[in-house]
């Protein structure tokens, strides 16, 4: 997924998502015989409590905002936080991708969807908007 050279997996994604979710980064596990590591918080790296912060409330507004653009993503009685994304695929196909946690006030998984339209465009917009 990606535009020029910005590009990213669904895991690539995943991994991002869950970061800001939790606060920390740890160590991507394959199989059970990964070996384990301890994660590392982001306020380490120099990320503020305060950035952070907004960026969850970003996350949370984009979902469930009066303007959020990913509305259809929401579900009832649980607060989702998540963000949209849309890139260009060959001449005129689109990929258009979620990627979100929940519940947002104590985030317990994280979600990525990714969904394909090849081909020549169809004269309607295209968008992370699901």
């Amino acid at each position: 997924i990606g535009q020029g050279m910005t590009r990213l997996s669904l895991i690539d994604m995943a991994r991002v998502m869950s970061a800001v979710a939790s606060g920390e980064i740890r160590s991507a596990r394959f199989t059970e015989s990964d070996p384990t590591s301890d994660p590392l918080a982001l306020a380490d790296l120099g990320i503020d409590a305060r950035e952070l912060t907004v960026i969850r409330q970003g996350l949370i507004n984009a979902v469930n905002g009066p303007r959020g653009v990913t509305k259809r993503a929401g579900l009832e009685g649980v607060t989702v936080a998540g963000k949209s994304a849309t890139s260009q695929i060959g001449k005129g196909g689109h990929a258009a991708s979620f990627t979100g946690y929940v519940p947002a006030e104590n985030p317990r998984f994280v979600v990525s969807a990714l969904f394909v339209r090849e081909g020549e465009s169809t004269g309607k917009s295209q968008s992370g908007e699901l």
